[in-house]
């Protein structure tokens, strides 16, 4: 029997329809492969696991859609290491497309976004990703980040606390600190 999605999962998935929706529009342009496509590497899938004798379709099915999905996220990585930020969210917004149940595909895009100015969204993104895992550390980092760069500081420095709280590597939460310290030295200023 299928469970239906939960009200973060819809949430998500609504929010990044949108945005694919407008990114569209932005850029006039997508890395998203075409339902053809799409269609086409999963019945060659099906295919090569039916030759494996793996009868379950379903659980291929789910397979195949983590692997694209993060297919999408690590090219989404190397396009934002590479500074193509509009590119890497087209990617990331494919990643959840496919998986708006995954936190880090959420962040991934908010990161994207927030190189591209495009902070409101990357605010929805951070949330989306928090609300779908409330212990996601780096979420809140991010969602600091944003918040800062909208002038909202109280919020910006509650979830660098709250990043703070949940980093459990030092350096990072070192960093995280140190962020927050500046924040603060800047609004006593």
């Amino acid at each position: 029997m299928n469970q239906s999605p939960s009200p973060s999962v819809v949430n998500a998935s609504n929010f990044v329809l949108q945005l694919y929706e407008q990114n569209l529009k932005l850029t006039n342009r997508t890395c998203l492969l075409n339902q053809m496509e799409l269609q086409n590497y999963l019945s060659i899938f099906l295919q090569q696991l039916e030759e494996r004798g793996v009868k379950n379709q379903n659980a291929a099915v789910d397979v195949f859609n983590k692997k694209l999905s993060n297919l999408y996220k690590e090219e989404g990585n190397l396009y934002l290491k590479n500074k193509s930020y509009a590119t890497a969210v087209d990617l990331y917004i494919a990643s959840c497309l496919i998986s708006p149940e995954n936190p880090i595909y959420f962040s991934n895009l908010a990161a994207a976004l927030f190189f591209c100015k495009r902070y409101k969204e990357s605010e929805k993104a951070c949330e989306i990703a928090i609300q779908l895992d409330s212990n996601y550390g780096k979420a809140y980092s991010r969602l600091a980040k944003v918040k800062e760069k909208l002038g909202k500081f109280n919020e910006a420095i509650d979830n660098y606390n709250k990043a703070i709280e949940l980093e459990t590597n030092k350096s990072n939460r070192e960093a995280i600190t140190e962020q927050r310290d500046e924040l603060i030295k800047t609004m006593k200023k």
